[in-house]
């Protein structure tokens, strides 16, 4: 009881210096913030968030206009605090799920300036 629950990365043994690609990797999805998601999303399988949390972190933005694609895009090469939005069509039980960053790229510890929501659109 109490304990911390750890994740592969803590794992690791603080003397072992890191790859360069796990360094880069850990800074590009710390700009993404706190993820966090609504009581509606509850019910979904982790499996099925972590795959469509990945497709978002690797800019894979889902079933949306070519519009949203390029302001995404944008938001995502300015790092300045822009917001990025995934739409993933049919992603469980016939629903679709919705990813947002608010504040991609500031300070990601600040979750009012930085984080990222898992959300049914009709909690928006």
């Amino acid at each position: 009881l109490g304990a911390k629950k750890m994740n592969h990365l803590d794992e690791l043994d603080a003397d072992i210096p890191r790859p360069s690609y796990l360094k880069d990797a850990e800074a590009h999805i710390k700009k993404f913030g706190r993820i966090v998601g609504t009581t509606g999303i509850r019910p979904i399988p982790g499996e099925i968030l972590e795959r469509l949390i990945s497709r978002h972190i690797s800019t894979d933005w889902g079933d949306l206009c070519r519009e949203d694609r390029e302001l995404n895009d944008l938001a995502f090469k300015n790092e300045a605090g822009g917001r990025l939005l995934s739409s993933y069509d049919d992603a469980f039980d016939g629903k679709t799920i919705w990813i947002i960053t608010s504040g991609y790229g500031n300070d990601p510890d600040n979750v009012d300036l930085c984080h990222t929501t898992i959300m049914f659109p009709d909690e928006y």
